[in-house]
């Protein structure tokens, strides 16, 4: 008897056995086959619709990742011109200002990423917007607007990792009705055929099949899904 797939089954094995299973019971005519056919149909269409969304979902999640990695190498880079501007500002060497815009280094600016960052870039600022003197004006909206740009790259990238968590959630549970009907048709199926073993379980794949119809080597070892 073939195995039953398992929550741990990959998604593309187990659209192969329900497309499997589905010819079978193509196969008979009567209404009790054709309720047991409409079940697999109905939790199928539901399963590779949840994969489907899924997948779009972490294909999706690339673009607002790529922007919060953008928009960190453009604060890095601000805050890197900034600190130049202020040394220069006093003399060549940090000074009053640069101690004032920088009251404990760069690096605990540029080396964190994500919402510490956002909150290092708050500080800064602040010190701009107090003591910035004759950079002020100038990098107090250029900062100001690196790190809206920040900010919003990373809103994007949590609605965007929400979603995928949503729909992984969906996901499985759309697996798990899959795997409760497949095992109710074949409860229903056994007592259908109990007197032909073998008409019994021509309905039912095997998750690897070893080989194909003509003893082949099988040629459905595609990379799987979730």
């Amino acid at each position: 008897m073939a195995q039953t797939p398992t929550l741990r089954t990959p998604v593309l094995k187990i659209l192969r056995v329900a497309t499997f299973h589905d010819e079978a019971l193509a196969t008979h005519s009567d209404p009790e086959h054709a309720r047991l056919r409409a079940r697999n149909e109905t939790a199928t269409a539901q399963l590779a619709a949840c994969r489907d969304e899924y997948e779009a979902s972490v294909l999706a999640l690339s673009r607002p990742r790529a922007r919060v990695a953008i928009a960190d190498r453009a604060a890095d880079r601000e805050i890197d011109l900034l600190d130049l501007a202020a040394r220069h500002a006093d003399g060549g060497k940090p000074g009053a200002l640069h101690g004032r815009l920088f009251p404990r280094g760069k690096t605990v600016i540029v080396q964190p990423v994500g919402a510490t960052e956002i909150a290092a870039l708050g500080e800064l600022i602040r010190a701009l917007d107090a003591g910035g003197g004759p950079l002020r004006d100038e990098w107090l909206a250029r900062i100001t607007a690196v790190r809206d740009r920040y900010e919003s790259a990373l809103a994007d990238r949590e609605r965007a990792r929400t979603l995928c968590a949503v729909r992984r959630a969906a996901l499985t549970e759309a697996r798990r009705v899959w795997i409760d009907c497949y095992k109710q048709n074949q409860g229903a199926l056994r007592e259908l055929h109990a007197s032909d073993k073998r008409a019994y379980e021509s309905f039912f794949d095997d998750i690897d099949p070893p080989t194909g119809g003509g003893g082949e080597k099988d040629e459905g070892g595609e990379p799987e899904g979730a």
